[in-house]
């Protein structure tokens, strides 16, 4: 049986996430952070730490975890021990249940959120019927701390209740926009969606929901109406209120089922749902949460639909056809959108063959102006010899 390597690493000195890199880097394939020696902190309250990021996050692509002082040392006081080795075994456990519970926090001006959703639709239209998701999205408040210009482009009044990200800083979109979409997003998927029962178990005091027109619309939504700069585009090709209703004409919603949507999502009608999610925030502007548990993975399809299932008290048949595929855990595992992409030895490979066309270039061009030089000067010595003969010739003559 073939062990991996798992490095352990004390909290402190720089982020997180430089030292899962840095310990991947050295051939570590799973890293366990000890917190401080000086750190209050107990194994209950690992929990509600908050764990910060650098800019090297996105490079991280093997797993980690936060441990407390007492659980560390007790491995840090194993390996110090000569020639006797440790070995661990790392497991994420989800609380378990009949019907798992997804909810997730985004934006509808996120790219990130809108990919993911994309790339998981499938996955959750086959987990129909044993799947609660629940979409919530980032709103905040300024009150009166920020300027009249910023609160005009973040948020939906001068009153500076309800703000959103502004997605495309000098471009079209702004806050309000963005807080209009999210709400048509959570009224399409609210007014839409389905209750229905879970096959192995008679009732359920949260049962399966499945919003089809929801989701059809999120796999449509990133590529028919996209944030752009370019004001020429038609309304309904581009982010806002109209190009949002026709695409919701194209997934099939009625008439009627539209006009329950944009009743819903009336911003100044809707207060109760905005003021809802202002305060039901997460710990993250792009969180996810199964059954409760912070899901604090990679945001890939196949490793979230992978969670979701680890969820089920009993594991549905339909898990077999949405988790990832088994695979070789001393690969660190890459997000579908990076997986085919250019290794570094590829990269370097090609750096190298470009820089040696360029020298090559360079030589050869270097060789012809020598020729050039050559053929120029020797023409120009023999029209001066021949200058001078005739020259010499009148002086003869």
């Amino acid at each position: 049986m073939r062990l991996i390597n798992i490095a352990v690493v004390r909290r402190g000195g720089c982020a997180f996430s430089t030292k899962v890199r840095v310990a991947a880097e050295k051939g570590a394939h799973a890293v366990i952070i000890v917190d401080k020696e000086d750190s209050t902190y107990t194994r209950k309250q690992m929990n509600d730490v908050i764990v910060a990021e650098d800019s090297y996050a996105e490079d991280v692509h093997i797993p980690s975890i936060f441990v407390c002082k007492q659980d560390g040392q007790l491995l840090i006081s194993q390996l110090r021990k000569p020639n006797d080795p440790v070995v661990v075994e790392l497991a994420w456990n989800i609380p378990a249940k009949s019907v798992v519970t997804v909810d997730q926090w985004m934006s509808s001006a996120s790219s990130e959120s809108m990919n993911f959703l994309k790339s998981f639709a499938p996955k959750r239209k086959v987990l129909n019927q044993v799947l609660r998701y629940q979409p919530h999205f980032q709103i905040f408040s300024m009150g009166s701390g920020g300027s009249a210009q910023t609160t005009s482009k973040l948020c939906t009044d001068s009153s500076g209740k309800y703000c959103a990200e502004d997605p495309d800083g000098e471009g079209p979109v702004q806050g309000k926009d963005v807080i209009e979409e999210d709400l048509r997003q959570l009224c399409l998927h609210d007014k839409t969606k389905k209750v229905d029962r879970s096959r192995d178990f008679e009732s359920h005091v949260m049962p399966p929901e499945y919003a089809v027109a929801y989701w059809d619309y999120i796999e449509k939504f990133q590529e028919r109406c996209p944030i752009t700069a370019d004001t020429s585009l038609a309304e309904d090709k581009r982010y806002g209120t109209i190009c949002s209703f026709a695409l919701m004409r194209e997934v099939g919603l009625s008439e009627q089922q539209i006009r329950l949507v944009e009743s819903c999502a009336d911003v100044s009608r809707n207060t109760e749902e905005l003021e809802l999610q202002k305060s039901h925030t997460a710990w993250s502007p792009r969180a996810l949460r199964i059954n409760g548990w912070r899901y604090s993975g990679i945001l890939d399809p196949e490793l979230v639909a992978t969670a979701v299932c680890a969820g089920f008290s009993k594991e549905p048949p339909e898990c077999k056809l949405v988790k990832a595929a088994g695979r070789d855990f001393f690969v660190p595992f890459l997000p579908s959108n990076m997986r085919g992409g250019v290794s570094f030895a590829t990269l370097f490979k090609s750096l190298f063959v470009v820089l040696a066309l360029v020298w090559c270039a360079f030589y050869l061009y270097k060789r012809y102006m020598q020729r050039e030089m050559r053929a120029t000067i020797r023409e120009e010595v023999m029209l001066e010899v021949e200058s001078q003969m005739a020259q010499y010739g009148k002086l003869s003559g």
